[in-house]
């Protein structure tokens, strides 16, 4: 719904936005995973990690979609809370599920 108003905007550009964040995100996921691996504790490493999916969403909005500042930072914001809620969704069926406790 962020771009139903806009022209010019297709599902080509919503293709390339999902497919790029997937992909930042699974090599995000492949570092994290060999940083516990290897025990880094450092928060020179950490607050970088946890600060790169909302920087890279809005460096992705800009280019994908040509969108100014503000538009770009409401949108990060936005997808976010979505992905929060997503995740904390998934990590409920889990628990329910007796997958996880």
């Amino acid at each position: 719904m962020a771009f139903s108003w806009r022209r010019g905007v297709g599902l080509y550009d919503h293709a390339i936005f999902a497919l790029y964040s997937i992909s930042f995100i699974s090599l995000l996921f492949i570092a994290v995973s060999l940083a516990v691996l290897a025990e880094i504790s450092s928060a020179q490493f950490w607050i970088p990690v946890a600060l790169a999916p909302a920087v890279h969403m809005y460096a992705s909005l800009r280019g994908a979609y040509g969108i100014g500042v503000f538009g770009a930072v409401w949108r990060t914001a936005d997808l976010s809370i979505a992905a929060g809620f997503t995740f904390i969704l998934y990590v409920a069926i889990l628990v329910v599920l007796g997958l996880i406790e």
